[in-house]
């Protein structure tokens, strides 16, 4: 199995990301997600995305790229356990 990598990545634009997203950065929200967005596609994510961070409360700059792009960077826990259990019940009944 084969995972596509960008050739043109510079293996670690871990500063990128971070002053992209650091809460310095007045750049109008739209404008961040925008800009996240591109540096996502051109850049990939860096090699250690995968390392806890404490600017980000400890979690991972994969954790935190994927959950500004699906828009639920902040999630109510008992919205989550809702939405745990219609998939649980979609996946134990729907599938029979």
């Amino acid at each position: 199995m084969s995972t596509f990598r960008n050739s043109n990545r510079s293996g670690n634009n871990l500063e990128a990301y971070l002053s992209l997203l650091s809460p310095a950065n007045t750049t109008p929200s739209s404008d961040k997600m925008m800009e996240l967005r591109k540096l996502v596609l051109r850049e990939g994510l860096p090699d250690d995305a995968h390392q806890p961070l404490d600017v980000f409360g400890g979690m991972t700059l994969r954790t935190v790229v994927w959950k500004l792009l699906l828009g639920s960077l902040y999630m109510d826990v008992d919205r989550y356990i809702t939405l745990v259990k219609v998939q649980s019940f979609h996946t134990t009944y729907l599938t029979l």
